[in-house]
């Protein structure tokens, strides 16, 4: 007897390739990561060199940029505070200012800091008695508002006037400073327009 002969059985399909996937995911994932690159690369190169540094004597510089302008000066700045007569400047008063684009954006801080052989009472009256009423008196033992404004610490042993407007804060620190009272004046806010 005869076997009948045996018809191939179809055979099972082949497993698709997974890892042709995967790397095509890869690939796509390094052209992102290369076109980012790149493209931040190129934005930085537009702005560094749209970058303009200019030295205005020992005591200012400005830097203007697409996004805005930068200018920081030490030497007499203007507080619009009133300074103690007879004070000796301790530090370098400084100024600086960060202006954007539109006119209205500017933001622009300014600090002098001052020391009086005079006692503390008595620098206390004096400023008592000029400084307008807007401006809130913190004394000693009170930290409602005191704390690190600017690079000045107020603590809770000094005095302080505060004033706080719409965009804007002033401030005089008086402190007990070895056998002198040191005064600082600071102003910090919207650049007032011209």
């Amino acid at each position: 007897m005869t076997t009948p002969a045996s018809t191939p059985q179809p055979s099972a399909p082949a497993p698709e390739r997974s890892s042709s996937l995967i790397w095509w995911i890869v690939g796509i994932v390094l052209a992102a990561v290369l076109i980012l690159g790149l493209g931040t690369a190129l934005i930085a190169f537009y702005f560094a060199r749209q970058v303009e540094v200019i030295r205005s004597g020992a005591d200012s510089v400005e830097v203007r940029t697409p996004a805005g302008t930068l200018r920081a000066g030490t030497g007499r700045q203007e507080t619009g505070l009133p300074e103690y007569p007879g004070v000796r400047s301790t530090e370098t008063p400084g100024t600086v200012e960060l202006a954007g684009t539109d006119e209205h954006d500017g933001f622009i801080v300014t600090v002098a800091k001052f020391r009086t052989p005079d006692s503390l009472p008595t620098v206390d009256e004096w400023y008592r008695e000029r400084l307008p009423a807007s401006f809130e008196r913190e004394a000693a033992g009170v930290m409602v508002r005191k704390g690190r404004l600017f690079g000045t610490e107020i603590r809770s042993s000094d005095i302080a006037y505060i004033e706080e407007k719409e965009g804007s804060a002033a401030f005089v620190v008086l402190r007990r400073y070895t056998t002198e009272t040191e005064i600082v004046l600071a102003r910090i806010g919207k650049q007032e327009v011209q």
